[in-house]
């Protein structure tokens, strides 16, 4: 009897110490499945956005659509485009006009380096932001300016 329990330790010792090495391959493989899965997904986020400051920069219609970072798989951060491109360019908008941007604003227009059009959800009878277009050209202003400082000169970067 004795021999046999000094054994079954033996044994139990060697299968905890297999069950410890499976389960850490297993939470290795799970943390690079969510490290891909977010770089993947914020791969995609980051792609929107320079489409948008291309969009900005050559002129044309801007659409609102909602961008979506992650930080990790299960701990996100969305937001529509536009407020992103403000937030990344340090434009001020107030907390009543960023409300009117991601829940109104369906696309902007962007014609001569400015806000020319606006298309929003609303009822018959409601007007634009009047803030939101000061913010816009602001934003406009910004990433010509950035543009600017990257290439040397005003215009559309060298291909």
């Amino acid at each position: 009897m004795l021999g046999e329990l000094s054994e079954c330790r033996e044994l139990s010792a060697i299968y905890q110490g297999e069950s410890r090495e499976r389960e850490q391959k297993r939470r290795a493989k799970a943390v690079a499945e969510d490290q891909a899965y977010c770089e993947e997904h914020n791969r995609l986020a980051e792609e929107q956005v320079q489409d948008a400051i291309r969009t900005i920069r050559e002129g044309g219609v801007l659409q609102n659509d909602t961008v979506e970072f992650y930080r990790s798989r299960h701990d996100s951060s969305a937001c529509s485009i536009v407020l992103c491109l403000m937030r990344r360019y340090q434009v001020e908008v107030p907390l009543r006009t960023q409300g009117w941007i991601n829940n109104k604003l369906a696309a902007a227009t962007i014609a001569d380096g400015r806000c020319s059009h606006l298309r929003f959800w609303g009822h018959k009878r409601d007007r634009a932001s009047r803030r939101f277009v000061d913010c816009m050209n602001k934003l406009t202003r910004a990433v010509l300016a950035e543009q600017e400082n990257v290439c040397g000169t005003p215009g559309p970067p060298p291909s």
